[in-house]
């Protein structure tokens, strides 16, 4: 197999490809959401704010963004997400960092609301473990639109999701075809162009054949 009929065969799989991984991204959320687990999509994730702990700086009804970091990495000031300790229902908690303890089995975090007077008591010295990632940024309107999809129940959370990722492959796909469709027409203009100057040429040397030689 040539290798030009090999470039034209991974080209037309693209396609193919890209809806492959937003069916692997679809399927991650979903599953994620099903087992109550913070869904993370190539290392980010997101979550809702529902208290008023980190205000000024994180507002109640935001949506954060968070990637996932090795605890090693942190340093006090970061904001972090969390699972909250010693509590048989963990939630997500987002708070900075105000201390970090060096131990032998891995580091302890002390974390603290930027609204809060002091520690909570389960923030206090908890494992690295129960770190999920560092905060990166927040969207307030996104934050709404999350609720509402929330208050219509999980499966229009499930549905967003799917479109969404649907609808990022499909743009993905026509760039790609819209490339392709250039470059043949690129490439048929440069065989036209190649077949007007041999023609133009030829036409040359049958009018020099034609001149009356002296």
């Amino acid at each position: 197999m040539s290798g030009k009929k090999l470039g034209r065969i991974i080209i037309e799989l693209i396609p193919y490809l890209f809806f492959l991984i937003a069916f692997l991204l679809i399927l991650t959320v979903v599953i994620s959401l099903k087992n109550k687990q913070t869904p993370t999509l190539l290392g980010y994730g997101a979550a809702v704010v529902v208290s008023p702990s980190m205000e000024d700086t994180i507002m109640t009804g935001d949506l954060i963004f968070y990637h996932e970091v090795d605890p090693g990495s942190l340093v006090v000031g970061d904001i972090i997400t969390f699972w909250q300790p010693l509590t048989e229902n963990p939630v997500t908690i987002t708070h900075r960092i105000i201390a970090i303890t060096e131990t032998g089995s891995g580091r302890l975090f002390t974390t603290q609301g930027d609204n809060n007077s002091s520690s909570l008591d389960w923030e206090v010295g908890f494992s690295e473990d129960a770190v999920i990632g560092k905060y990166v940024n927040k969207s307030t309107f996104m934050g709404k639109v999350y609720v509402w999809f929330v208050s219509a129940g999980v499966g229009a959370i499930y549905i967003v999701v799917i479109i969404v990722f649907l609808l990022i492959a499909l743009m993905e796909v026509k760039n790609i075809f819209r490339e392709l469709t250039k470059a043949k027409m690129e490439k048929i203009e440069a065989e036209r162009a190649k077949l007007v100057a041999a023609e133009v040429e030829r036409l040359h040397a049958e009018q020099d054949s034609l001149k009356p030689k002296e």
